[in-house]
């Protein structure tokens, strides 16, 4: 396995005061960290302690994800005990395993992992800091590691992560932890740091030893406590898997009604343009129509005011000729 690094240094010795703020650090919303990592590396420089202040300045801060383990060792450490101890017995029982059963195992153990995974998602809206569906795969990565490595269950163990752990597949694959660890050996929160499957191993130990029946029992019920969990893990992702199903039909359905409302719509906007193009074209015929009645109505005044002169007119000439019959006829 491959040796996490020490934040302090490599090899240095862990300044008296340290594990404490690691403790402190690790467990604050991401937001107070920095202010409150630099309030203590102020404080111990001014206690006179330079090596503690500058151990204190030199931790990092978390990942969201790496956040997310931390809490989760610290608020469900028994679940996350009974999950690293079924890590132990799956990679005890591995090596005799067939490629029929190794299938059967990576199954169950992405939905270990997976309910895992969605507890510590819970457990970041409880806390007021959501994280998103990226952040969820860092910790399903890590959760993957931690059951393959012990070192990473160590790790995710001690609850001061400052990243998040990779493994890729099956297999006795070291992780690789430098930098992944603020300070590698504390776990306040783990009865057994170094060895995450602690309870499986000292029921073990002591069923060998055939002088402990109350560790057996123990183990005993450990071992029920572990395949509830693991049943209980495998009838939530049916569920979530059927609940994933129906919501792919519903999102489907509604992808259906929204595109046939789409379409009425365009329709009905093909039709509003069509009729205002009408209503353009109305308003242009309306407009020559005022036009050619006012210009009409100016030659009806016209004709009108020539009908009259040329009423007036005849009645004069009728007059006249009729003046003219008369004295005509009168000689």
């Amino acid at each position: 396995m491959v040796a996490p690094d020490d934040e302090t240094g490599a090899g240095d010795a862990v300044p008296p005061g340290l594990p404490d703020v690691v403790e402190e650090l690790y467990g604050l919303p991401p937001e107070e960290f920095t202010a409150v990592r630099n309030e203590r590396a102020k404080a111990a420089k001014a206690d006179g302690d330079r090596e503690l202040s500058q151990a204190i300045g030199r931790l990092r801060k978390p990942s969201s994800a790496a956040w997310l383990l931390n809490q989760l060792a610290r608020h469900h450490a028994d679940e996350l005990d009974q999950f690293l101890a079924v890590g132990a017995a799956l990679r005890e029982a591995q090596a005799e395993l067939d490629a029929d059963q190794l299938k059967e195992l990576s199954r169950k153990r992405h939905q270990v992992v997976a309910a895992v995974a969605r507890q510590a998602r819970a457990l970041a809206r409880r806390l007021g800091n959501p994280v998103s569906d990226a952040v969820e795969g860092e910790v399903e990565q890590t959760l993957r590691a931690a059951l393959a490595d012990p070192d990473a269950a160590a790790a995710v163990a001690g609850g001061s992560l400052t990243r998040t752990l990779d493994y890729a597949g099956l297999g006795d694959i070291a992780v690789d932890l430098s930098g992944a660890v603020a300070l590698p050996g504390a776990a306040p929160h783990r009865r057994d740091a170094g060895d995450a499957g602690g309870g499986l191993r000292v029921a073990r130990e002591a069923t060998d030893a055939g002088g402990d029946t109350a560790a057996a029992e123990e183990s005993r019920r450990r071992a029920e406590r572990e395949r509830a969990e693991l049943a209980q893990a495998e009838q939530d992702a049916e569920e979530r898997e059927r609940d994933a199903a129906e919501a792919a039909e519903d999102l489907d359905r509604a992808e259906r009604r929204v595109a046939t409302a789409e379409s009425r719509r365009g329709a009905a906007e093909d039709r509003i343009a069509d009729l205002e193009r009408e209503l353009e074209a109305a308003r242009e015929e309306h407009a020559d129509a005022g036009r050619d009645v006012r210009a009409a109505g100016r030659e009806r005044s016209r004709a009108a005011a020539h009908a009259d002169s040329a009423r007036v007119a005849a009645d004069r000439a009728r007059a006249r000729a009729d003046r003219l019959r008369e004295r005509f006829t009168d000689a």
